[in-house]
């Protein structure tokens, strides 16, 4: 239906819900998603977050279910420990389950991606050779050695700056809410996300204990502290020539404003990134990483018409890129003028 513009709105490719770790009770990340087993309670939310297999064969039922509802990529996670000082460790999968998944994604065409925001992770990825990496790592500088070999195995990374880049705003995403909050989210959602925000701001302002610390799933703080090891791989894998492309990570807690595209641009460019690589990593080298460079990503004969109009040049001025007049979607205009025609 999207593709087909029955409705409005981005071209969609699911891998539905994410297959993540469990060791007996103790979830991996995502950690704050919950995890039913009543057959009942799954019928009626639809299923879970994320399915929880805690074995090998289980992993390899997981992604088969994924596959039978119509999954276009599988994803998976590693996370050794949560997003904080003095941190629990996270269950992950083994390795024969991470290579029963790729298995699985290869026997059916289809593409695998990791979940990995530390170090561990990304290395982890490169040596059993997923097709992407979700997130930039954040807690220490990825040795050379290792962007070598990801560029070697030619695999490409999402950075999702964004996601801990907006501990620095929190404040202004919260003003946001209180003032257009329900023209982005429904009412359920803008209630959850404040009350999110404001924890978060709580935590921020304290000298939190050891315990404290180490109970959190998410310390702002760490994330501000650690941040800037993200910005040093952003700009270390796109001056090693690494094949990294650009998105939001839109439906995590702090990035749940859908049209914020222009927030993440930013942050290439704060890493020093010019403005023609930015844009040719979010359309032409976009396309590439998800198949459909001989679709979509430029403007060609015989390829969808997928155009924006901006107001300004964005190879001089990126914050052109956030005054978005036009969208035309396989030669159909979803909004003209400002004014969205879905």
């Amino acid at each position: 239906m999207a593709d087909s513009n029955e409705i409005a709105c981005p071209r969609v490719i699911s891998a539905l819900s994410p297959i993540a770790a469990r060791s007996g009770d103790e979830l991996g990340a995502p950690e704050s998603a919950p995890y039913f087993t009543n057959p009942i309670v799954k019928w009626f939310l639809g299923g879970n977050y994320a399915e929880r297999p805690s074995n090998v064969e289980e992993t390899k039922e997981a992604c088969d279910r994924m596959i039978a509802l119509g999954a276009q990529w599988l994803k998976t996670l590693h996370q050794d420990h949560a997003y904080t000082y003095h941190p629990r460790e996270l269950p992950n999968h083994s390795d024969e389950a991470y290579r029963a998944i790729l298995e699985k994604g290869r026997e059916n065409g289809i593409k695998c991606a990791l979940h990995e925001p530390l170090v561990s992770g990304f290395k982890k990825g490169v040596d059993l050779g997923f097709d992407t990496l979700e997130h930039m790592p954040m807690d220490a500088v990825i040795p050379d050695a290792y962007v070598e070999a990801f560029m070697k195995r030619e695999m490409a990374i999402m950075p999702t700056m964004i996601v801990h880049g907006d501990v620095f705003i929190m404040e202004e995403m919260l003003e946001l809410l209180q003032a257009r909050g329900e023209d982005y989210l429904v009412p359920e959602a803008v209630e959850q996300m404040t009350a999110r925000i404001r924890s978060a701001l709580v935590l921020q302002g304290r000298q939190l204990s050891e315990s404290e610390s180490h109970a959190l799933s998410f310390n702002p703080q760490y994330g501000k502290d650690m941040f800037h090891n993200a910005v040093a791989n952003l700009r270390k894998l796109h001056e090693m020539g690494a094949m990294v492309g650009i998105g939001t990570d839109m439906g995590n807690p702090f990035t749940q404003f859908f049209g914020r595209y222009a927030d993440e641009l930013n942050h290439f460019a704060a890493a020093g990134i010019p403005n023609f690589d930015i844009l040719r990593r979010a359309t032409l080298l976009n396309a590439r990483i998800i198949d459909m460079e001989d679709r979509i990503g430029s403007l060609e004969k015989g390829k969808d018409a997928d155009i924006i109009a901006v107001r300004g040049d964005p190879l001089k001025d990126l914050q052109a890129m956030s005054r978005v007049d036009m969208v035309m979607k396989g030669g159909v205009f979803v909004k003209m003028q400002g004014i969205d025609l879905g």
